[in-house]
């Protein structure tokens, strides 16, 4: 039986095609190394330079133009392998400089999902930064300015939050929940104002504290939470 195979153009899956057919296409440049490829007898999607060598598939003397192959169903879906905008299937996972890459490249982008790796290892990346930056400010001032830790920090803002609420996506919940936060911070100071304002001061602000912790501690959970195995309403 001819080995048939099918690939993702821009999130849709395309094929069934043959292999001698892929390469023509990897020599056409209308599949690249990251493109998303499967057939019969594999459990999901994956990279095409995972299955076809790149570095020796050259281009022909004379180059055709490609015709799409018709669309066709690629398989029963399995675990982890929702295709999303033509570059991975269900979040997966991410090294370090791709998480740092892809973060950046999207840097308001709040739509689509983002796995646990992408997410956590851009935290990394920015907790790593500003050590560095906190360090050589004592060293070089004394501590008497953050202002390079400050500037980071600014620039690591929008592209943090961006990737949290594509994170938050990633389990089919709402982006918003990334400000939970922000909705405990705001408990704690109206109970601790409450007890401001009469003697019941220490049962007020137990309660705000533990608002505030819990919800931190719910975003938390969240954020660590596996990543839907198939397509969600946000991808």
């Amino acid at each position: 039986m001819a080995e048939l195979w099918h690939y993702s153009d821009r999130g849709t899956p395309k094929g069934p095609v043959a292999r001698a057919d892929i390469e023509t296409m990897i020599r056409q440049g209308v599949i690249s190394r990251t493109t998303l490829i499967w057939r019969e007898g594999m459990t999901g999607w994956v990279d095409a330079w995972t299955q076809f060598s790149f570095d020796t598939i050259t281009p022909p003397p004379l180059p055709g133009q490609y015709q799409e192959a018709p669309l066709a169903h690629p398989g029963p879906a399995q675990p982890g392998t929702a295709v999303q905008d033509g570059l991975y299937a269900g979040a997966p996972a991410r090294s370090f400089q791709q998480a740092i890459s892809i973060c950046f490249g999207k840097y308001a982008t709040f739509s689509g999902r983002a796995s646990r790796s992408e997410y956590w290892y851009f935290v990394l990346f920015t907790v790593l930064v500003s050590f560095a930056l906190a360090l050589v400010e004592a060293v070089a001032t004394g501590g008497e300015t953050t202002v390079l830790s400050d500037m980071f920090s600014l620039a690591t803002l929008l592209p943090s939050l961006a990737v949290g609420a594509r994170r938050l996506h990633d389990i089919d919940r709402s982006g918003w929940w990334i400000g939970a936060p922000v909705l405990g911070g705001i408990a704690f100071f109206g109970f601790a104002l409450a007890a401001a304002q009469g003697p019941a001061a220490p049962g007020l602000i137990t309660i705000g504290s533990v608002i505030g912790l819990g919800l931190v501690i719910l975003l938390l959970v969240f954020l660590v939470t596996k990543g839907d195995p198939g397509p969600n309403r946000f991808g």
